[in-house]
């Protein structure tokens, strides 16, 4: 009798990682070295007792979450034939809570080389540091690892700080961030020291620049300062630099130097700069004293003596001689001496005691005498005097001016005043001329005084009056047409008027009094009389007469000005009916459509110019004058009006052509484009701007629509006939018609595949239908999937292509995958068509599977031969090639011992044998595996289930009962 002596073995669980974070997974746990079926896996949360978790059978177990912190622990039951259960080995691993960040409490801000304290709240895990950085900087490490710590940030601005923080193995964590606002230290730039006068109320402390935005100032004066009278301690707000510190000053203080000192500070937070001093001079107060001169009133180049009494401080002379007040070089004593003046000239002290502000004496002014000269023996009324012998002027004495005694002059100053005369005609000359010229007599004295003055008239003049000859008269259109009369005797003379006289050249006739003397209306004619005089004031005058007829008729013409087009040149010829004389013109046009007549052109008998657009108008006005404004005294022409005859035009193949649209099965109408007009599609001889055609079209001979069709425009089932209308600026139309034919996609039911059809073997044929319907042609086709959602084109045998149902052979060498079957349902009338598509699988019908060798007892110990026979199913034959490989190993109690591999096996088996040892009643576990199996098409094989053999060979003990 042989007996088997057998037992469980639990084995050891590997794979555990620990310790591991909350909310994470185990990973694979495996068991291994075990002995016997595998009953169950047991778990055991933080001690509170071992429970199933199943798993019966397998080898390994994946805790997916671990949802509470402690110590997780795993067994596996292992239970051989009718032996006691046994335990596994038990995997420990410990759970750690998650790690928290926390956050830290707030900070007040703080100065410069303080320190803050820092508290962190609400964390969990272990706190690995602090970090810090200055404004949006780089981290930096703060060597601390409490939960309150002091730090003493190294420089002002505004810093941040965070904790890291990590629980057990689990993630290291940042808490939340806090601000701490470091304040800059404080210093300020002072300028110079204050220097004020005795009678100064306040005074102010200059300053350039200052650091850590301060925001206030104090100022501490010493005991002496305080014993004087100045308030102690004064304080204020602090301004942006640059600006001055204002403090009090004790007024009437005395005279001498007092010291303090200057903080300046901030209020959140409370920070104070360094002590810095300050001293403040208080001086006299300045006494600008009185001003007097020696005499007020001096001659012309004469000065005097300026006398300053009763000052304190310095003085300085000013005089404002230039128009303003201007220091006198080297005039700082109390008395000065004036140079010589010519003109009233003011002077004044300006004195100034220290630091105190300048005060200026009373202005002493010292003028120049003013005493005018006086004139006797003056000329009165008018001396009159005849012309010199051919001349048309007399010399005169001015000294006597014909008179006895002579004009003389007397002064207080001067003994000799000058006499000087002025004339009306601004001659400064003793020569006179024809005509009435006013005299007036002055004396000046050396001092510029100028006396009162005397006038009179000087009369030179002959006798003999001019002659004058009128230019002729005219024939007029009408009285408003007759030419203003002449103003100028130059006008005169240009219109063909003369005048003459007797005496010398330039000094007979006096073209200035020349005049319009008398106007006469008789009848038709209008009688004009002139008039002039000569330089004696003797007069001639002379008559133009003037003939009133009515305006003759004008008409105007244009060869085509009926075909011209918007752009085209033109010119205008005009004709005046039984007139001759003198005619003037005036082009007008009005735009088309337009309301009134602008003037154009030049004042010449024809036009040419350039048609701005179609239907522009253009007429002529003529005139005996340039006045264009009175209707009665001019001829209005006949109005052209440029207009074009010739149609719009359609360009074949531009313009919309007929179309067939099909739409989805169910819907009753298309938006279709392709259907609006544009540039492209009409041409027209006079229009060049698309958008000055006008557009309108029917549908279906419905209500005519001004405008153009939108694109996208929506058109029902059936077919529906469009005509575009489209005319020019002058009303030339042309009609366009074409036809939009909406049919409807057929319906499709899904395709329908046979009992396998879905899921089809390598080799299989297998049919796939859609409802048949009389009409239409089926075409069919197939895809594999190369990637997720992307196909490309296969081509297996498809039988009955063109009808509703085909079968569809999926070859031999067809790969196994994932493919669509797409069939199309055309209309063979209107070609629209619908698309359904079925998605199938083929599947790998290559199975080699290794056949059960069996277990084995032996007699005695020795060699024994295991042959394990890899064999191909039935179905595994592809068109009768077995060119197929794989790779085996062989395991004894797990471990792996031999390996190999098979290459283009060509039979329907392949065997493999292995030799063994055995010994006196030893039991041996041997494990059979193949994988990486591919057939002849590279395709792996897809059922590994069958692909393994489990043996165990047993040697008889030597002992028998």
């Amino acid at each position: 009798m042989t007996v088997a002596v057998n037992e469980s073995i639990g084995g050891t669980i590997s794979g555990a990682v620990s310790p591991t974070c909350l909310n994470s997974g185990s990973g694979v746990l495996t068991l291994s070295g075990h002995l016997g079926t595998i009953v169950r896996w047991e778990r055991n949360i933080n001690s509170n007792g071992w429970t199933s978790i199943g798993n019966t059978g397998s080898t390994t177990f994946t805790e997916p979450n671990f949802y509470s912190a402690g110590t997780w622990q795993y067994r596996v039951v292992v239970k051989n034939g009718n032996c006691t259960e046994a335990y596994s080995s038990v995997a420990n691993i410990v759970v750690d809570p998650a790690s928290v960040g926390g956050s830290i409490g707030y900070a007040d801000p703080i100065c410069e080389g303080s320190s803050v304290s820092l508290t962190l709240n609400g964390s969990t895990g272990a706190i690995l540091r602090w970090e810090r950085r200055l404004g949006s900087g780089i981290w930096e490490t703060v060597a601390q690892t409490t939960t309150i710590i002091t730090d003493t940030p190294s420089s002002g601005g505004t810093w941040e700080y965070r904790a890291v923080v990590q629980s057990g193995n689990c993630n290291v964590v940042y808490s939340t961030s806090q601000t701490v606002v470091v304040n800059p230290t404080l210093t300020i730039t002072l300028g110079a020291n204050p220097e004020v006068c005795q009678t100064s109320a306040s005074a102010s402390l200059p300053y350039s620049a200052t650091t850590g935005n301060p925001a206030g100032w104090i100022l501490t004066f010493d005991a002496a300062a305080v014993s004087a009278g100045f308030n102690n301690p004064q304080n204020g707000s602090l301004t942006s630099a640059p600006g001055n510190i204002p403090f009090k000053v004790p007024y009437n203080i005395a005279v001498g130097v007092y010291h303090a000192t200057l903080k300046i500070r901030t209020y959140s937070p409370v920070c104070f700069s360094t002590d810095y001093p300050v001293t403040i001079t208080v001086g006299y107060s300045t006494v600008a004293g009185t001003a007097s001169a020696g005499s007020t009133q001096v001659c012309r180049n004469s000065g005097t003596t300026l006398t300053l009494v009763g000052s304190v401080g310095s003085i300085q002379w000013q005089t404002n001689a230039s128009g303003t007040w201007q220091d006198i070089s080297g005039a700082t004593s109390p008395t000065y001496v004036t140079p010589n003046l010519l003109a009233a000239t003011s002077y004044r002290a300006r004195v100034t005691s220290g630091s105190c502000s300048s005060m200026e004496s009373n202005v002493v002014t010292i003028t120049v005498d003013s005493e005018k000269p006086v004139l006797a023996n003056c000329p009165t009324g008018t001396l009159t005097f005849a012309p010199d012998a051919g001349l048309c002027s007399a010399s005169i004495n001015t000294t006597t001016w014909g008179q006895s005694p002579a004009v003389s002059a007397t002064d207080n100053c001067d003994t000799a005043p000058v006499i000087n005369f002025t004339r009306s005609d601004g001659q400064t000359n003793s020569t006179f001329p024809i005509g009435s010229t006013t005299v007036t007599l002055t004396a000046t004295d050396n001092n510029g005084n100028v006396s009162t003055g005397c006038t009179f008239t000087v009369l030179v003049r002959e006798t003999t009056p001019p002659s004058i000859t009128c230019p002729p008269g005219q024939t007029i259109f009408c009285a408003a047409n007759i030419p203003a009369a002449y103003t100028t005797f130059a006008a005169f003379q240009a219109a063909g008027g003369t005048a003459s006289d007797n005496a010398a050249s330039g000094c007979g006739l006096s073209e200035g009094t020349f005049h319009l003397a008398a106007q006469v209306t008789s009848g038709s004619t209008i009688t004009r009389t002139y008039e002039i005089a000569d330089y004696s004031g003797n007069t001639a005058t002379c008559n133009q007469v003037f003939t009133i007829i009515s305006p003759p008729t004008v008409s105007i013409t244009s060869p085509g000005f009926n075909i011209t087009c918007a752009g085209s040149g033109f010119t205008i010829h005009s004709s005046v009916n039984s007139y001759s004389g003198t005619t003037h013109y005036q082009w007008q046009f009005k735009a088309f459509n337009g309301s009134s007549w602008t003037v154009v052109g030049g004042d010449t008998p024809s036009y040419s110019g350039t048609l701005a657009n179609l239907g522009d108008q253009y007429r002529l006005i003529i005139s005996q004058s340039t006045d264009f404004s009175n209707v009665s005294c001019t001829s209005i022409s006949n109005e052209l009006k440029f207009m074009d005859v010739t149609k719009p035009v359609f360009v074949i193949g531009n313009a919309p052509a007929n179309q067939t649209i099909c739409i989805a099965n169910g819907a009753t109408s298309a938006s279709v484009t392709n259907i609006r007009l544009n540039n492209e599609d009409v041409a027209d001889n006079c229009t060049t701007v698309f958008g000055d055609l006008a557009i309108s079209y029917t549908i279906n001979g419905g209500a005519s629509v001004n405008g153009n069709l939108s694109e996208g425009t929506s058109f029902s089932l059936g077919t529906s006939t469009v005509v575009y209308t489209v005319a020019d600026q002058s009303g030339n139309y042309e009609t366009h018609t074409f036809t939009i034919t909406v049919n409807e996609n057929p319906a499709l039911a899904d395709i329908t595949p046979d009992a396998s059809g879905l899921t089809p073997d390598q080799g299989s044929t297998h049919s796939y239908s859609v409802p048949a319907e009389a009409g239409y042609t089926f075409t069919w086709s197939v895809e594999k999937e190369i990637s997720s959602g992307n196909y490309s084109a296969v081509s297996p045998l498809i039988t009955g292509q063109g009808s509703a149902t085909v079968n569809i052979t999926w070859g031999a060498a067809t790969m196994p995958g994932d493919y669509r079957i797409t069939v199309v349902k055309e209309n063979n009338s209107t070609n629209c068509e619908a698309t359904k598509t079925l998605n199938v699988k083929v599947l790998n019908v290559f199975n080699p599977f290794v056949k059960d060798y069996g277990n084995s007892c032996h007699n005695v110990t020795g060699e024994t031969i295991i042959d394990w026979i890899v064999e191909l199913s039935n179905n595994s034959m592809l068109g009768g090639t077995y060119n197929w490989s794989f790779k085996w190993r062989i395991k004894l109690e797990g471990t792996e011992i031999a390996t190999g591999t098979e290459s283009g096996v060509t039979a329907l088996s392949k065997t493999i044998s292995y030799t063994v040892n055995i010994g006196d009643g030893s039991e041996k576990n041997y494990r059979f595996e193949i994988y990486d199996v591919t057939d002849a098409l590279g395709n792996q094989e897809t059922n590994t289930t069958d692909d393994t053999d489990e043996v165990k060979i047993f040697a008889k003990p030597s002992i028998q009962f």
